[in-house]
């Protein structure tokens, strides 16, 4: 039984093979936000990538004001131009970049959502154990039936979410097709037996995360299917 862990941000990286932050994916000036941040935090750091345009405009001002035809005031004013309109030209650029990178990440933004979302089933899981420990809950020890379906089935969704991240790696690289389709049909053999842990557990009182095992993977299968040419879809 494989040792149920969270994903780090360096297992999140090379598998996107992309700079995965908290906040954003890619960079932070020219990569797209992650759905669901926190407005306050999103809306500071726009502030501060926004006053470092300023900074980075300010030799635009200055060549400005250096080759305006005017002294003293006018001078001045063709600084501010410069810098506004340097700034604004940033920024546009900058925004639209994002735009398109948010389009184009859809589904590495959702499978990263995707990837919280099982965190935070590890630690439920984990909670129960706990509880377990202390007489408050049904029996859970390592050795339980139980136990040891869930990790199963925990640590199968982990392997979809890892296949999920590489094949929506490969397509977005547009590079072996075949290497893809070898890791699709792993994914359907591991829906398959999620469903079997699932259809012998249901009236125990995992049952609810191992449906929710059972709909990640299934959620990261179709967000491939998505993702695949029409013809291939059925495959």
């Amino acid at each position: 039984m494989k040792t149920l862990k969270t994903f780090s941000a360096q297992e999140l990286e090379e598998l996107c093979g992309l700079e995965v932050d908290t906040l954003w994916v890619g960079s932070l000036w020219a990569g797209a936000y992650r759905t669901g941040r926190p407005r306050p935090q999103v809306l500071g750091l726009e502030l501060l990538v926004l006053g470092l345009m300023v900074v980075l405009s300010v030799p635009v001002g200055l060549g400005a004001m250096r080759w305006s035809p005017w002294g003293g005031q006018g001078a001045n004013l063709a600084f501010g131009f410069g810098v506004v309109i340097s700034t604004l030209l940033f920024a546009i650029g900058r925004w639209s970049w994002m735009g398109h990178n948010r389009r184009a990440w859809r589904s590495l933004l959702r499978l990263l959502e995707a990837v919280e979302h099982f965190h935070q089933m590890l630690g439920a899981f984990k909670w129960c154990q706990t509880l377990s420990a202390f007489g408050t809950s049904a029996p859970m020890g390592p050795n339980a039936p139980e136990n040891q379906t869930l990790e199963t089935a925990l640590s199968l969704t982990r392997d979809s979410l890892v296949t999920g991240l590489r094949v929506e790696r490969l397509l977005r690289d547009r590079q072996q097709r075949s290497r893809s389709d070898a890791l699709l049909n792993n994914l359907d053999q591991t829906l398959a037996t999620l469903h079997s842990l699932e259809l012998r557990q249901q009236a125990t009182e995992q049952a609810q995360l191992l449906r929710e095992a059972l709909q990640m993977s299934t959620n990261v299968r179709e967000e491939l299917q998505m993702l695949l040419p029409t013809g291939r879809r059925g495959h």
